[in-house]
């Protein structure tokens, strides 16, 4: 116990630790008291009275088997620190929170269950340190906390992050290892410490690299698989963690964070190195051990950082070239299929133009020798100034002929030898019906029948037809 002459003294600093005292009845009386210490004792409460101490401003019981704190501890209003850490406390008294100038609070490793409900009320808290509890949820008022900087819930039952606690807007150090977390939703622009180590994710939150300040990430022992490609964005990032994960492939991206000087991996699926491990040149800690890794990796790796990441750039470079050879291989390739796939392509293009305009003559022979014939008729009439009969078809020209057959055969009682409308007594007249006979077998392929009406054309105008 603390004896009554030594509560008569206008004490401010009081230290009595590692005593083995069991009763602090006395020290109700010390009402000047500024710093009072009792830690590592055998104290398992604290008198009732204890409000009375108005002056105090650091209270540090730590260390002791005290399991429950008396109302009137909301009354020491001037209270900054607080240290009940080590303790038995099951809960704290809500009155714990009416103490408007607490800046730091210590409760960790004791017995709670849950936070105080109205831990927002703490507005000028900036430190809080809850580790080695029960808590399986944050209260909903913390958000209303946001004057916190450091936040400690380690060795915790928490499951999830809600995303209430991104109204923190001054949080720089979240601790949450060894907890259950499988949720992790909160966003926090000013963070520089995150340390997410034993717990159950299995990926890199979204919610963790949007935290841009980041400084420190640390995801030790957890169940994660990718990094996603977004890792790049933590462009401050200087220390990282991803030992014992199911991790098989390092992003290129994360080849990127150029301020990057501590790198543990260990004990993780990779096989490989991406391909511009080399640009990590601020890298000063590595650690591969416990992988599959290539033999000639690890022998680098022995033989220290700086030589690792030479191999890597020379790698990296016989790569390339190689790739670049590759793809102009397969360019040359490509353009000599191209050009043989294109010269069929033109030939057949022109073949089909041929041929379209073949069927043209041959499927109108027709049209076009009614054409020719009409042409030769109305020229004749013009030379000789008698009026022919119009033919417009190869039925009239037939039947034309047909009838200048018979008035041959009435005139000059001879049969014809060749039908026709053509004389055999006129040579110009018998040259028109050889000229007429061959069009109109030269109907029967087209390619003929271009070739003779081009030699018809020369041939027109010593054409003479009969009366």
């Amino acid at each position: 116990t603390i004896g009554p002459d030594l509560s008569q003294i206008p004490i401010t600093h009081l230290c009595i630790s590692h005593s083995y005292l069991h009763n602090a009845s006395d020290i109700e009386s010390m009402k000047t008291l500024v710093i009072l210490n009792l830690t590592n004792n055998c104290l398992t409460g604290l008198p009732s009275t204890m409000g009375n101490l108005n002056n105090l401003r650091e209270l540090d019981i730590s260390g002791n088997r005290i399991s429950k704190l008396p109302e009137s501890i909301g009354n020491m209003k001037k209270l900054r620190i607080i240290n009940l850490s080590s303790n038995k406390l099951s809960h704290l008294p809500s009155s714990l929170c009416g103490l408007e100038k607490l800046h730091i609070l210590d409760i960790s490793m004791n017995q709670l269950k849950a936070l105080p409900e109205n831990i927002g009320s703490l507005k000028s808290l900036t430190e809080l340190y809850a580790s080695d509890n029960k808590i399986t949820s944050f209260p909903s008022s913390i958000k209303y906390a946001s004057e916190l900087k450091f936040l400690h819930m380690r060795k915790n039952f928490l499951v999830e992050v809600p995303d209430l606690l991104q109204d923190l807007k001054y949080l720089e150090v979240f601790n949450l290892r060894q907890n259950c977390l499988r949720k992790y939703l909160s966003p926090f622009l000013t963070l520089k410490t995150l340390l997410l180590d034993c717990n159950e994710l299995d990926t890199i939150p979204v919610a963790v690299v949007q935290s841009y300040k980041l400084e420190h990430l640390s995801l030790d022992e957890n169940n994660i698989k990718i990094i996603p490609p977004q890792i790049k964005d933590l462009q401050r990032l200087r220390i990282l963690n991803l030992n014992f994960n199911e991790i098989e492939e390092i992003p290129n991206e994360l080849c990127e964070l150029k301020k990057l000087r501590h790198f543990t991996i260990q004990a993780n699926k990779l096989q490989f190195l991406p391909s511009n491990f080399y640009r990590l040149e601020n890298l000063k800690v590595l650690n591969l051990f416990e992988m599959d890794l290539e033999p000639e990796i690890l022998v680098r790796f022995r033989e220290g950082i700086p030589t690792l990441l030479r191999y890597c750039e020379e790698t990296y470079k016989q790569h390339a070239t190689k790739s670049q050879e590759q793809q102009l291989k397969e360019n040359v390739k490509d353009n000599a299929e191209n050009t043989a796939t294109v010269q069929p392509h033109d030939q057949a293009k022109q073949m089909t133009s041929d041929e379209h305009e073949n069927n043209l003559i041959v499927n109108e022979p027709t049209k076009s020798l009614d054409h020719l014939s009409g042409q030769l008729l109305r020229k004749n009439s013009s030379e000789n100034g008698k009026k022919q009969p119009k033919l417009g078809s190869i039925n009239q020209l037939q039947i034309h002929r047909k009838r200048s057959s018979k008035r041959g055969s009435e005139h000059d009682r001879e049969p014809e030898k060749h039908p026709g409308f053509i004389s055999r007594h006129d040579s110009s007249k018998s040259t028109t019906h050889q000229a007429a006979a061959e069009i109109d077998s030269s109907c029967r392929t087209s390619t003929e029948y271009r070739d003779q009406r081009l030699l018809h054309k020369s041939k027109r105008s010593a054409i003479m037809l009969p009366d």
